[in-house]
């Protein structure tokens, strides 16, 4: 069986790098429905590859080292790809990104803030002045220069994140505990990205999520520059393989959680590439959801632990709605 396992996890990776390689040369695939089979495409091999991680009978000794690996894989492609760049800035302005074959100008011309322009477009001579490079510069440069290599840090984050949370996945010591977590961390993703860190993340360092995240390339993108246009944040696959560990480990229903969570995932990044979610998807609430309904018959709580998991449930939705309140004001 862990034979097999593997040659589906070898056959999802290839799937993964043959998406991530011909979906960019494709420009048909812009229309609507061509679009809906791509992401279904996307979201079958990466939902198979936290899957089948999962499934692997391997101790936390091995997870670990395969997270240790990823992660430092996944930092040499951002130290690659942003290495010909040095970090100028100019006050008032964002990083300026140059290569080191391009000699530093003592001043460029940039187009004046929109504030300080009258009637015409007009520019100003701007010095700038060298600092020295931080991680986050690296992400900004990898983020404005990745191309191809968008594909081996996508699945290096996903790799990463199932490791850990398939190492997440011993803390659940019983088929119940399986419950009130699907149906709690959901509240947790709500908060994140609509109005908590995730949000914020987007709105100031949106470089910083999309290098931490898996991509989603563009069809026909590969003329400018194979940039994504969609993200799946690392949490969501670090909660897929500790929920699909759990199963595998307890003996659930892995294959039908599957077939659940695929088509509603792809619906749920259908809407997103549509433009219903512009904050982003909190998937949790999709994947907790199937997780529950998926294994529903494997759950043996008592009535009072029902009636427990609704009380907490309830002043969770009060909790997310008065912060969400507080915030928009």
């Amino acid at each position: 069986m862990t034979d097999s396992r593997i040659a589906y996890i070898g056959a999802a990776c290839a799937g993964y790098f043959a998406l991530w390689l011909v979906a960019p040369e494709l420009k048909f695939l812009g229309c609507p429905a061509a679009m809906l089979v791509l992401t279904a495409l996307f979201m079958f091999v990466q939902i198979s590859l936290v899957r089948w991680f999962a499934s692997l009978s391997i101790g936390p000794l091995h997870a670990v080292i395969i997270l240790i690996v990823a992660a430092l894989l996944w930092l040499t492609v951002v130290l690659i790809v942003s290495s010909p760049y040095l970090r100028y800035e100019a006050q008032g302005l964002p990083p300026v990104p140059m290569r080191f074959r391009t000699a530093p100008p003592a001043s460029v011309e940039l187009p004046l803030p929109q504030t300080e322009q009258k009637e015409k477009q007009e520019t100003k001579k701007i010095t700038l002045v060298r600092k020295p490079e931080t991680l986050n510069f690296r992400m900004y440069a990898f983020n404005m220069a990745a191309g191809r290599w968008r594909a081996a840090s996508s699945f290096l984050i996903i790799a990463a994140a199932s490791a850990f949370g398939y190492l997440l996945s011993y803390i659940l010591r019983h088929p119940n505990i399986l419950m009130p977590v699907a149906a709690f961390v959901p509240f947790i993703d709500l908060w994140t990205v609509l109005v908590g860190p995730t949000s914020k993340a987007i709105e100031k360092a949106p470089h910083i999520v999309h290098t931490v995240s898996a991509a989603m390339p563009a069809p026909g993108g590969a003329v400018s520059g194979y940039q994504p246009i969609s993200f799946v944040g690392p949490a969501d696959f670090i909660f897929l393989a500790m929920f699909f560990a759990a199963i595998y480990r307890f003996r659930m229903n892995p294959s039908r959680t599957f077939w659940i969570l695929f088509p509603a995932l792809t619906v749920g990044m259908a809407a997103v590439l549509a433009g219903l979610f512009p904050p982003g998807l909190p998937a949790l609430v999709l994947i907790g959801l199937c997780v529950i309904i998926a294994n529903f018959r494997h759950f043996e709580l008592k009535k009072d632990e029902y009636v427990a998991i609704g009380i907490v449930a309830a002043l969770l939705i009060a909790a997310i709605a008065a912060i969400t309140i507080f915030s928009a004001k």
